[in-house]
């Protein structure tokens, strides 16, 4: 996060230069932040094999405290720099991500079917990120934030694929669909012949079908407020 805040201040600096100090200042203002957090540090830093430095150092709920004020900071450090509105968005069904079905089928004779105990940690961040949210929300004057729920839409994405016209949830598009992501769905990968009809591009990160489905939302029930 505090790589983002020094590429956000270099963005400034050539926006000040481009249109000008109060210019700069009404683009921020009026611009809406959207964060997303937490995924990545929980599957890595937490679940992954084998056992990390920062899981020997915190239980689940501590680490997401950590997250958490890590998180909070970084508003706070956004809103010092003149912005003021924000959608937040919660974890998502981790136990149910591709990744975490192959990891998890070991311990679960090959069954590649959600974890719970990691649903469950997720449900527990997210009613964290919304008292946090809530505080921020008191304590950052004109400020407005928003708790955006993708745990539950990529839940009934998840467990009702035809409702939104996937055929495959349990794998993603790119590779194997099992365990790549990131620079392992390079160009040179193979891929599913039509990636609208997969929840996951790859083991990690949903599609942009999904993200369609979850950017919908956001316009009808969050932007409304934040913009208004």
């Amino acid at each position: 996060m505090s790589k983002q805040l020094e590429a956000f201040d270099e963005a400034l600096g050539r926006m000040r230069k481009t249109v000008g100090e109060q210019n700069c200042s009404e683009i921020v203002k009026n611009a809406v932040f959207v964060i997303s957090a937490g995924t990545n540090d929980m599957v890595f830093n937490m679940y992954e094999l084998p056992v990390t430095v920062r899981k020997i150092g915190f239980s689940p709920s501590g680490y997401q405290d950590f997250l958490l004020r890590a998180l909070g900071s970084f508003v706070q450090n956004l809103y010092k720099r003149g912005a003021r509105r924000f959608q937040v968005a919660s974890l998502p069904p981790i136990g149910c991500l591709p990744m975490q079905l192959t990891i998890g089928s070991i311990f679960n004779g090959l069954r590649r079917v959600c974890v719970d105990q990691q649903n469950k940690d997720s449900q527990a961040y997210n009613t964290k990120l919304q008292d946090l949210i809530s505080r921020l929300q008191a304590s950052l004057s004109g400020s407005r934030l928003v708790y955006f729920d993708t745990y539950n839409p990529i839940m009934d994405m998840f467990s009702n694929p035809d409702k939104y016209g996937f055929s495959q949830t349990h794998e993603g598009c790119c590779g194997t669909g099992l365990v790549e992501l990131g620079p392992l769905c390079g160009e040179l990968s193979l891929t599913c012949p039509d990636a609208s009809k997969f929840l996951f591009w790859d083991s990690m990160h949903p599609s942009q079908a999904a993200y369609s489905v979850l950017a919908d939302m956001a316009q009808k029930t969050v932007l409304p407020y934040l913009i208004a």
